[in-house]
């Protein structure tokens, strides 16, 4: 399932946001066994990525793939995804995964010919390998976090006249099971969307109602999984149903809809490279 790290709000009245337990963030993690095979580079703006060169192949490290960082001001560096890496002799390349760039390889780092350059989209950033002991000093006063998610795409709906009913819930480990909390849905155009307020929550068996001062979002499973096979919208003043069509999460292009186009993550920073470059 998607997920990102967007937005801390909870879903629920005033009074009760004043007790929900705050969000943690990533989880720091260990690098002290990868920290000194890690090379920093920098656009010489402030954007620093600390990753393995030259040493993609290196059985000493398990796994380098897993060990690419990027920093906006040196001091905190947070993990990323990457779903493809590749080397030729001391060329290299880094896919880092983002869900608001539709073709997964237009957000990628590379090296060619000793020179730098990340790419998100169309853009292109040249970058530059800082020296060794001025690398060793910043990831030494450097925090490293895990992959920065925090809210995860629950359903995505559209009825035929354009409207998109989308719900999605945090993602820290708390708060995937047991008492059903975290969850916000957005109704609207594309590029439009707004959220609305939540009143109540129901999840059974048979499926789930997310009721809103707007109305009631029905989520309808067959044979007990996900995702639904079946959602629909009854307003709250019109008492009309209204039937939806459910979209695939795991579908390329849905990630791009959901992060780019609907509008709901519009602005906020997920902690990779294309907030920036």
């Amino acid at each position: 399932m998607l997920t990102v790290l967007i937005g801390l709000a909870l879903s629920r009245p005033a009074d009760a946001r004043k007790k929900r337990p705050v969000v943690p963030p990533p989880k720091r993690l260990d690098v002290s066994k990868v920290v000194d095979h890690l090379d920093v580079w920098h656009d010489g703006k402030g954007h620093y990525f600390a990753l393995f060169w030259r040493k993609v192949g290196d059985r000493r490290v398990k796994n380098p793939s897993s060990w690419v960082f990027y920093s906006a001001g040196g001091k905190t560096f947070y993990r990323q995804v990457c779903s493809n890496s590749g080397a030729n002799k001391n060329d290299f390349h880094y896919t880092i995964d983002d869900p608001r760039v539709l073709h997964r390889t237009r957000s990628s780092f590379a090296v060619r010919g000793g020179k730098g350059e990340y790419q998100c989209e169309k853009r292109k950033t040249a970058l530059t390998m800082m020296a060794p002991d001025k690398a060793a000093a910043l990831l030494k006063k450097a925090r490293f976090l895990n992959v920065y998610w925090v809210r995860s795409a629950h359903v995505l709906a559209r009825d035929d006249d354009g409207v998109y009913y989308y719900v999605d819930r945090l993602a820290a480990e708390e708060y995937t099971s047991g008492r059903k909390r975290g969850f916000r849905i957005f109704v609207g155009m594309m590029g439009r969307m707004k959220q609305l307020r939540m009143r109540n929550m129901v999840s059974d068996p048979m499926g789930e109602v997310f009721i809103t001062t707007d109305g009631q979002l029905k989520l309808v499973t067959e044979k007990r999984a996900m995702p639904p096979s079946k959602a629909v919208w009854v307003a709250r003043r019109a008492k009309k149903k209204r039937q939806l069509t459910t979209i695939p999460l795991r579908l390329p292009k849905t990630g791009t809809l959901i992060y780019r186009d609907l509008g709901v993550y519009a602005g906020v920073k997920m902690h990779r490279p294309c907030d920036d470059l």
